[in-house]
């Protein structure tokens, strides 16, 4: 293994009334296996005008635990409401000594070697610009900050959609990438913008920049979160959030991959009922009605499993974020409910 001591984290928690999670996502970082290095690393909790005591409880916490290989701040965000001032504020906050920018969630945990298999991604491999961790879904996570032993709520269809990721990654054109735990090179000057996917906007930014650089998702580097009380909301929002930034995927930098992610997902409804469509003509020519009904019966057994389910759904939220579509506007401040 390539030795990690050239590389130095700034990491960032932008937190917007967080007062809930934020003194668990801080003793995860806390007790985490923090990679070698030859300076400080670096820990900055943005508060985006939280109406809570977030920046107060992140305070307390990280002077009575602070560690001594770490150099941390809470600091209020100076620009604009949203997640993506929050970031601008952190990335000023960050002092030249910072090799890789890691932008975590404060509603999530990480496994406790989750930043050294970061350090090791970048370390082995010189063109790599970006690295996200790998997304485990839990019906709750442990308050103490401890990452839990087993997933508890990844359905099949986030376990597809974790596959396609990882094919993605090995070709280090990973497009998903993920907010909750998202690395990058900090000499490439990412910042993100207007776009309210602040993850899908620096993956775009460094492939359009950039595009001799990797984009991988790290095995080693799995952050853990819980299911969301307000699912439906929050997928609305990022289907809007999507939809937004599709226009930016047409970037010749991408090739098919970009026009692919730019037709499909937004398209996905009327695909669908096409492929139903032609499933049902291709029945119809050589089983008769016979063949109909063995697809009506097949498609209402499948409706039974949770994963057809939740691509329905997801297929309704589509058509209600083209209907409703973000207005240009909107405010980028952002907060999860919390149960």
């Amino acid at each position: 293994m390539i030795a990690q001591g050239s590389i130095t984290f700034g990491v960032l928690v932008p937190c917007r009334n967080e007062e809930a999670v934020i003194g668990r996502r801080l003793k995860n970082l806390l007790g985490a296996a923090w990679p070698d290095s030859d300076g400080a690393h670096e820990l900055v909790v943005i508060d985006d005008g939280s109406k809570d005591d977030t920046a107060r409880c992140a305070e307390e916490l990280l002077s009575a635990g602070g560690a001594s290989e770490l150099q941390t701040a809470v600091v209020k965000s100076s620009r604009p409401p949203g997640k993506n001032g929050a970031i601008s504020t952190g990335l000023e906050q960050l002092s030249e000594r910072v090799d890789v920018v890691v932008l975590t969630d404060a509603d999530v945990v990480m496994d406790p070697g989750a930043l050294e298999a970061l350090a090791d991604a970048f370390a082995e491999e010189p063109m790599l610009g970006m690295a996200s961790g790998v997304q485990s879904l839990h019906s709750s996570l442990p308050r103490d900050g401890s990452a839990p032993p087993s997933e508890t709520a990844m359905g099949l269809y986030d376990s597809w959609t974790r596959w396609v990721r990882r094919i993605e990654s090995k070709r280090g054109r990973l497009f998903s990438v993920h907010g909750q735990l998202l690395a990058w090179r900090r000499d490439l000057e990412l910042e993100p913008g207007a776009l309210f996917a602040d993850d899908l906007e620096l993956m775009l930014q460094l492939r359009r920049l950039h595009p001799d650089r990797t984009v991988r998702m790290v095995e080693g580097a799995r952050f853990h979160e819980e299911r969301s009380s307000a699912r439906d909301l929050q997928d609305l929002r990022r289907a809007q959030a999507y939809l937004q930034a599709a226009p930016f995927m047409d970037a010749p930098e991408l090739g098919l991959q970009g026009w692919l992610y730019r037709r499909l997902p937004p398209n996905a409804p009327e695909l669908s009922i096409a492929g139903l469509a032609l499933l049902a003509a291709a029945a119809w020519m050589w089983w008769g009605s016979a063949g109909l009904a063995g697809l009506l019966t097949l498609s209402l057994v499948l409706l039974i499993h949770p994963a057809p389910r939740r691509v329905m759904r997801l297929l309704r939220v589509i058509q209600r974020a083209r209907r409703a579509p973000t207005p240009p506007g909107a405010t980028l401040a952002w907060e999860t409910p919390r149960a």
